[in-house]
């Protein structure tokens, strides 16, 4: 039967596209079709159109692979960059080359759209792959975990509630106070539901101090934070007499019945 790669289109291909998901990611990869269409249609950085592409036999969806572009500063220049997204395959049509030529496909489409730069975030599977497509490594991404309120791991080492509890408060305290010696005092931080228009004017001032690094304008994070229609994000300013000298975008979850935040944006004077 005829293969085809065409460009997915969220009316005619999201039920394809969305058990080829289910099936490569498990049962709880996010099947919402809005929060797809925010991040593949109203990308502000797509140029003609989403940049997603399924290989389908006939009706059936049996690879797909896109990119997510976005911009990157490098030493005072920005670049059209994208992100290499939802690398898939059928399991009944493995070995057969299908993610190398979405991959190329991907690529090529990119190259067409001015796209300068593609990176793509591995996992264990697809690593040893994008290793023989001569893809070099960047870096290993690395992940950090601060413990906030310890009294579930005491309760799980101890098993004595009230000795767990007095041993949290202790360590609230302790990082508490910590926290406050590290701070400059005219530092003053302020919570918000949404991104402000005035971050630009953060990174119109510092981004020169870096060498690389993802623009954080104003474009980007309205986009990524506001706009996302199916996750709610929490923005921490700082401020130095009313200017806005860093933030932070956090997203607060539950994960194995403990409360956690991430922090998974942060840009600030380095």
């Amino acid at each position: 039967m005829e293969r085809e790669i065409i460009r997915l289109d969220m009316d005619r291909d999201f039920k394809g596209f969305e058990e080829l998901s289910v099936i490569s990611f498990g049962e709880a990869t996010n099947s919402k079709k809005e929060m797809y269409e925010w991040l593949f249609d109203k990308n502000p950085y797509n140029k003609s159109g989403n940049m997603m592409y399924l290989l389908k036999e006939g009706d059936k969806v049996i690879g797909c692979d896109g990119l997510l572009p976005n911009e990157l500063y490098v030493n005072g220049k920005t670049l059209l960059t994208a992100h290499s997204v939802k690398s898939m395959t059928h399991p009944d049509y493995k070995r057969q080359g299908i993610f190398r030529t979405m991959t190329e496909n991907s690529c090529e489409r990119g190259k067409q759209d001015g796209v300068d730069v593609v990176i793509g975030l591995a996992n264990d599977q697809s690593y040893p792959a994008y290793q023989r497509f001569g893809w070099p490594t960047l870096f290993e991404k690395e992940v950090y975990v601060k413990p906030i309120l310890i009294n579930n791991i005491l309760k799980r080492r101890i098993k004595i509630g009230f000795l767990a509890e007095l041993g949290n408060s202790i360590y609230a305290v302790y990082m508490k106070n910590k926290l406050k010696g590290q701070m400059d005092k005219e530092i003053k931080f302020e919570i918000l539901d949404k991104v402000p228009e005035e971050i630009q004017n953060c990174w119109d001032k510092y981004k020169s101090k870096y060498k690389v690094l993802l623009v954080r304008d104003y474009k980007y994070l309205n986009y990524r934070y506001n706009e996302r229609p199916d996750v709610n994000y929490v923005t921490l300013l700082a401020k130095l007499k009313e200017e806005i000298i860093g933030f932070a975008i956090l997203h607060n979850a539950v994960a194995n019945g403990s409360k956690m935040t991430s922090a998974v944006e942060f840009f600030t004077d380095p």
